[in-house]
């Protein structure tokens, strides 16, 4: 079991074998590649920081990890501390 966490992606790609999805970080640079188990639907997270779980692989030819998502939940935003703030 594996856990990643980053922004949710759809790939585009003219490999019809490419995976759909991908979590990726601040600079669209793929963390890992992702499928969905039976029951786990991706679509409505795309966009969002995400936590994603399950069995990891290794795509060789992408020379990336692979995640078959047995969970993906979103990441709730942590507000940075406040700084020199002056309102009182």
């Amino acid at each position: 079991m594996m856990e990643t966490t980053g922004r949710l992606a759809t790939v585009v790609s003219r490999r019809p074998d490419a995976p759909r999805w991908a979590v990726v970080d601040d600079h669209n640079n793929v963390l890992a590649f992702v499928a969905p188990q039976a029951g786990v639907n991706l679509a409505p997270l795309v966009g969002q920081q995400v936590s994603v779980r399950g069995a990891q692989g290794y795509m060789p030819e992408y020379k990336r990890p692979y995640l078959v998502a047995s969970e993906a939940r979103p990441r709730l935003a942590v507000e940075p501390p406040a700084t020199g703030d002056t309102t009182r």
